[in-house]
């Protein structure tokens, strides 16, 4: 009889050190993944309205939120062009008082935003520098279908998005002048 308990109880104490095991991978599997870098990106065309000043600047506006729990240091912003062979990231630099300056530090839920001034009617314009000359080599469905803004961290991540409509359209409305 008491050698029929001891081994029930050590059935037992098997099955709860796996458990155990099993717990314990589990938790540390999804802690690594909740570790990992989480950065909502978009870029797009925004206003700044000033209260009292009638004019109403637009920029190219990318913006980067740190929606995860690890502080993210972004290192460069380049846009994407292209398919395969053909694919052209082009690195931005944002020197504009508006603009944070890289490499940004972001930590848990702020926002960085990196701005570039817009003048419509302005051949020294970013935006129809941009246009003439890193996309007069795509065509404006390869514009529409592929470009991407990327950002670049610290630890080696790229992460990459579809650049808004209304940029996109934007840059395709300067792509002839």
């Amino acid at each position: 009889m008491i050698d029929e308990t001891y081994k029930l109880w050590d059935l037992i104490g098997t099955w709860l050190t796996g458990l155990s095991t099993l717990a314990a991978v589990i938790v540390s599997l999804l802690l690594s993944i909740r570790g990992r870098l989480n950065l909502k990106i978009s870029a797009g065309i925004k206003q700044i309205i000033t209260p009292g000043i009638d004019d109403v600047p637009s920029y190219c506006c990318v913006e980067v939120v740190n929606a995860g729990i690890s502080p993210a240091n972004v290192t460069s912003i380049a846009w994407q062009v292209g398919f395969f062979s053909r694919c052209r990231v082009r690195v931005q630099i944002f020197n504009n008082v508006n603009s944070h300056r890289l490499p940004a530090y972001i930590q848990e839920g702020e926002i960085a935003r990196f701005m570039l001034p817009i003048q419509r009617n302005n051949l020294d314009d970013w935006i129809v520098r941009f246009s003439k000359e890193l996309l007069e080599e795509y065509s404006k469905l390869s514009i529409r279908l592929t470009m991407k803004v990327c950002v670049y961290t610290s630890v080696g991540e790229v992460f990459r998005v579809k650049v808004d409509k209304g940029l996109i359209e934007e840059i395709i409305k300067n792509f002839s002048k």
